[in-house]
């Protein structure tokens, strides 16, 4: 991205206001000499960190399912537990075991946590978070039910879906109705029979396939950011804030007399934990008691904006939350300042101009990625893939650098020696990884090139999303764009064919993660960056990884199924049951909508040919056209985030482009940037008129809002887990 500054702990520059950096592009030299000793992570690590992950894997489908997420009183925000790159679970789990281990320091040293141990707790819990609900295992369970269980005479799903359905992606009912037990579909979305037992059998095959696929997913993703790392890290020192925050709960921070104290012992720290702390707290208690006085975190001006053309700015909301105002902190202020300038000036501007224009009535109009009002959106998707291809090309060197490396292992050793594969290790497993996945599509009914092209815009995506986290410390990112969107735009719903749409339907559902926002790959990212900075060796942390997902994936398996099938009412009567059966019902309608349309366009060609005649270009259907004007938008988004890299990179300074991308899902940001635009404030005031002791407390400060929020958090699921809420 456009010229990056230092890590925010650097010193800032007085004459300047901020801290000093690089442009994107201009790479500065590494020392290739010997690394610093990494220490890898004890027995009492490991045994904590799979005793953690596996706690978040069992506890998480009850929380989000049944309790619904974390309402924040007066405001629109719902987050639940694993929800976002920055999940609360991962955080609160290792908020308390900082806090344990501070107290069994003074007992006992010997069965103390280590610095190197709570590091590999805090990527292991990190990377896996979300994968028992919406990042994973929710889609899974919802593209496995949703098809046979809402088939009806009228949606003719059991001629169009079904039929198309790999049969080893899903469970079987019984055809007959009345035939005997079990029947895996119905009893989890409508309950478990009493004197039932829950049909695990039945449900463990195709799960494993879908497991198998997601092994394939995050071997990728690893590889993808073993290859990273270095330049991300080394050449152009992103700040990866969302690794900052375990950083400063492991490693604690400077006082204004240089000392260094632990993260719950800072003065600065436990103040904004508290400030925040005690705010949600305060909130949490209205959800339950109802009469309790909330303080309102949330205000729409809309009722002031009623009349064209102010109203067209709508939707505006002002949201606040200390979580967003503390990460923001951390950013170097010319991306903040990109996050909320984008979305409030150059965003509602252009909207406000369209609409006067007669493009679109109201701002809600350009919200939708499709047709002439969704030019917001189709920009930042087509500056969200040239974000990506621009950075590989500035990145060409190093990469060439990493291949070469591994045709010849012996070259540049002393660098390599601490990362957490070797080039050739990180080449073969990408290798294995998307050979494996590509065969997986081909038996589900993919041909090979449109398996490797689905793939590469799935790594593409999430390397962006990746790419915006470890820049933009956003906890919150979505993108419209998919596997599915793509594909479909490029060579239309009928160039695909039905079995390839139904399928690529599911597999495109389950593996956006939740539109990216629950992602794991910024994770390992920034468990890699988190293991350098504390000495964690990486080859442990790649274990610890891979550890980590596969037991989520099993304990999630199994409480996913306990928790549906023994709730009244199994999924339907969830009370959060978007991921297990509204996403894929929403999925599988189109898909048979657009199958029933593909017939009845092959019905109106067939008419034409026996007529020997072709049809009017002006019956061709959507399901058979491009989208031009979504192309072109695109485009534009690609264009003008060339441009906005080579001038500022090269000729003058330009706004950072990082808000500009975000334009691929404005939902986010409606959320964000009140409380970004905060942080940014904050930010420029202490660097202009404080100093490095002053930037360095506040920093602290900062982070405790962080802390703080996810311990209120974590202290609401508590007293609902005891009050019987779930």
């Amino acid at each position: 991205m456009p010229e990056f500054r230092a890590d925010p702990v650097a010193q800032p520059d007085p004459a300047r206001g901020h801290a000093t950096g690089r442009r994107f592009g201009q790479e500065e030299p590494v020392n290739d000499g010997p690394a610093l000793s990494s220490d890898a992570p004890s027995w009492r690590g490991w045994l904590v960190g799979l005793m953690a992950v596996a706690f978040i894997a069992a506890v998480t489908p009850a929380i989000e399912y049944q309790l619904g997420g974390l309402p924040i009183a007066g405001t629109s925000m719902r987050r639940g537990v694993s929800f976002d790159l920055l999940p609360i679970s991962a955080l609160a789990v290792l908020l308390l075991l900082v806090a344990l281990n501070a107290l069994l320091l003074k007992f006992s040293k010997r069965l103390s946590l280590g610095a190197r141990d709570l590091t590999l707790i805090a990527a292991m819990t990190m990377v896996s978070a979300a994968l028992p609900a919406f990042g994973f295992t929710a889609y899974v369970f919802g593209a496995m039910s949703n098809a046979s269980y809402y088939a009806t005479p009228e949606n003719q799903w059991s001629r169009l879906v079904l039929p198309n359905m790999p049969a080893f992606l899903a469970p079987q009912d019984p055809a007959d109705p009345n035939a005997g037990d079990p029947r895996p579909i119905q009893w989890f979305m409508a309950g478990l029979p009493e004197g039932r037992a829950i049909p695990w059998a039945a449900w463990a095959a195709p799960f494993a396939w879908w497991a198998l696929m997601a092994v394939c997913v995050f071997g990728m993703m690893f590889a993808v950011c073993n290859l990273l790392r270095r330049q991300w890290q080394d050449h152009e020192r992103l700040p990866f804030p969302l690794a900052q925050i375990p950083q400063a709960l492991i490693e604690g921070g400077s006082t204004a007399n240089g000392r260094t104290l632990p993260f719950l012992r800072h003065p600065s720290a436990l103040l904004g934990m508290g400030l925040a702390g005690l705010l949600m707290s305060w909130n949490y208690m209205a959800e339950i008691y109802p009469s309790w006085p909330a303080i309102p975190l949330y205000f729409s001006p809309s009722g002031y904006l009623r009349e064209p053309p102010w109203s067209r700015l709508n939707p505006l909301f002002m949201s606040f939350s200390p979580a967003v105002v503390g990460l923001t902190f951390l950013l170097p202020i010319d991306v903040s300042f990109s996050l909320w300038f984008f979305y409030l000036v150059v965003m509602k501007s252009a909207i406000l101009i369209a609409c006067q224009c007669g493009v679109g009535e109201e701002g809600w109009d350009f919200y939708e990625p499709g047709g002439q009002r969704g030019f917001i959106i189709n920009q930042g998707n087509g500056a969200l893939y040239a974000m990506v291809f621009v950075g590989l090309w500035l990145a060409r060197k190093h990469l060439a650098d990493v291949f070469r490396r591994a045709w010849r292992p012996n070259a540049g050793e002393q660098a390599a020696q601490d990362e957490a594969l070797s080039p050739r290790e990180t080449l073969v497993l990408f290798g294995v990884c998307f050979t494996g996945a590509v065969v997986w599509l081909a038996a589900a009914g993919f041909s090979l090139p449109l398996a490797v092209f689905a793939l590469l815009i799935l790594l593409a995506i999430v390397t962006g999303i990746m790419r915006i986290s470890c820049e933009g410390g956003l906890y919150d990112i979505q993108s419209w764009t998919c596997p599915y969107d793509a594909l479909t735009l490029a060579l239309t719903p009928a160039g695909l064919g039905a079995r390839t749409l139904v399928v690529l339907g599911m597999w495109s559902r389950v593996f956006t993660f939740d539109w990216g926002r629950t992602s794991p790959m910024p994770a390992m990212m920034n468990g890699l960056k988190l293991a350098g900075e504390l000495r964690l060796r990486r080859r442990a942390l790649a274990w610890g990884v891979a550890a980590a997902l596969a037991l989520s994936l099993a304990v999630s398996f199994v409480s996913t199924l306990e928790t549906v099938f023994h709730h009244p009412g199994g999924a339907n009567g969830l009370r959060n049951s978007w991921g297990l059966n509204g996403a894929s019902q929403a999925d599988f309608a189109a898909s048979a909508s657009s199958i029933a349309a593909q017939e009845a366009w092959r019905a109106k060609q067939e008419a034409y040919a026996a007529q020997g005649r072709k049809p009017p270009e002006s019956e061709i259907p959507a399901v058979a056209q491009r989208d031009g004007l979504r192309f072109f938008w695109m485009g534009v988004g690609a264009l003008v985030l060339a441009v906005l890299t080579l001038a500022r990179t090269y000729v003058f300074w330009l706004p950072h482009p990082l808000g500009y991308v975000m334009w691929m899902h404005p939902r986010p940001m409606q959320h964000l940037w009140f409380g970004i635009l905060l942080g940014w404030f904050f930010k420029w005031a202490v660097l202009k008129y404080g100093g490095h002791r002053v930037y360095q407390s506040a920093r602290m400060f900062f982070i405790g809002l962080v802390v703080g929020e996810v311990a209120a958090a974590g202290l609401f699921i508590a007293i609902l887990k005891l009050l019987g809420q779930y």
